[in-house]
């Protein structure tokens, strides 16, 4: 329990940090991007442990993902790093029953979820996610955004 909640803690405390930056920056030449962001709550994973990963809206609009199997929260891909390159090694497994576009992922909504190492082997690996956005003309574009990269031992 003590775990979970020190885990929430430091997953809130990089939002504040993010937010506060947004606020710093907002009157200066570099202003902080306009993306979807996505954290990790450790920069380091045993191989029984579970990623708690977190993701924040802060573009203009609503971005919109595939729902999988009925789970409501944008699903992870796992990515592994071989050498300079990074290849997929997990992807889920939607089912055509309860799979279905889109859900709306609103601005400046965060969403979090869980996701367990199984079967991973030592190595630096990212999550990545996918999502559809209106780009500044009004047309609908594809949006991979990519967590920082984290070790599992």
């Amino acid at each position: 329990m003590i775990y979970a909640i020190r885990n929430w803690f430091w997953i809130g405390m990089a939002w504040v940090l993010l937010i506060s930056a947004a606020c710093e920056l907002e009157n200066t030449d570099a202003p902080l991007e306009k993306n979807i962001y996505a954290i990790t709550d450790k920069a380091e994973y045993a191989a029984s442990d579970q990623i708690i990963y977190s993701l924040r809206n802060l573009t203009d609009s609503a971005a919109y993902f595939y729902v999988c199997s009925g789970k409501t929260t944008v699903q992870a891909n796992v990515e592994m790093k071989n050498s300079e390159s990074w290849k997929v090694i997990y992807s889920p497994i939607c089912d055509g029953y309860r799979s279905y576009c889109c859900a709306r992922f609103e601005k400046l909504e965060s969403l979090t979820d869980t996701l367990i190492i199984a079967d991973f082997a030592t190595g630096v690996y990212r999550l990545s996610f996918g999502f559809t956005i209106k780009n500044t003309k009004g047309d609908y574009t594809e949006l991979v955004i990519r967590s920082p990269e984290f070790r599992v031992k």
